[in-house]
């Protein structure tokens, strides 16, 4: 037995036999490398190498929208933290208020306070 993959009838990760259409196909020099699924197709940099997407075949299949994920500079990542912590910060401090008030309020009703209201 050989561990050549077949790459006309089988998964290029994980062998197994493509009976109905790939997830994925990738024309690779003389071959098209297919993946049977979104695991098998994640591991494809590691197989190819990064950069495959102009030779994907079946684009159509990957026409839904996709998360918009872009770069952020360290500068602008410190300043997202900078104003979480301040956010952080400042709800703390109101919760703090909160507690102060309900201790403040709790103390206000002494025994003689009680006896007025009953």
């Amino acid at each position: 037995m050989t561990d050549e993959i077949n790459y006309a009838t089988q998964c290029f990760n994980c062998k197994h036999c493509l009976t109905v259409k790939p997830w994925i196909s990738v024309q690779c020099e003389e071959n098209i490398i297919h993946g049977c699924s979104y695991k098998c197709g994640t591991q494809l940099k590691d197989h190819i190498g990064k950069g495959y997407w102009d030779d994907v075949i079946n684009k159509e299949d990957f026409n839904e929208p996709r998360p918009n994920i872009y770069y952020k500079s360290p500068k602008e990542l410190e300043l997202i933290k900078i104003e979480l912590d301040e956010e952080q910060r400042m709800n703390e401090e109101m919760d703090h208020d909160n507690e102060s008030d309900d201790y403040d309020y709790d103390h206000d009703l002494d025994s003689s306070d009680e006896e007025y209201y009953e």
